[in-house]
């Protein structure tokens, strides 16, 4: 993917004045797709926090609207762009710098597991599985 993509797809994600879009993610995702060098980039600037800081507020706000007795299409949105962002993150995962950043980065695999409060069982079966490809290839994963 072109390098002016990928800095159109973080810099949506960097926009705080708006609400991020499932397309807005799934642009991000598209760009780093299999871009070993675009995510050590994005580790070495600090985007990849970026990612979790929105996955922590989508987590936190599905997660305060989950209370409720009856689900809005705001909650389903919501859901929706959490599961995207989701994705993004296997995308790091996926490759063995990024695999390898985030288990250096103990603040953000506790971000991640946040994602486990939700009420979608998708969502926390995906948070489940990242966490657990952590553990397997952390040095300290078995403690």
């Amino acid at each position: 993917m072109a390098d002016d993509e990928a800095v159109d797809a973080w810099a949506a994600l960097e926009q705080t004045e708006r609400e991020v879009t499932v397309d807005d993610v799934e642009g991000l995702v598209a760009a780093l797709q299999d871009d070993d060098e675009a995510i050590e980039a994005a580790f070495e600037s600090g985007r990849v926090a970026i990612l979790f800081d929105r996955l922590e507020a989508v987590s936190a706000s599905s997660a305060a609207s989950s209370v409720a007795a009856d689900v809005s299409a705001a909650d389903v949105e919501a859901l929706t762009v959490q599961s995207a962002y989701l994705r993004a993150v296997k995308v790091v995962m996926g490759t063995a710098s990024g695999l390898h950043a985030l288990c250096r980065a103990p603040d953000l695999v506790s971000r991640l597991a946040l994602s486990l409060d939700s009420v979608d069982v998708s969502i926390c079966t995906q948070v489940l599985e990242l966490l657990a490809v952590l553990a397997v290839t952390s040095e300290e994963g078995y403690e």
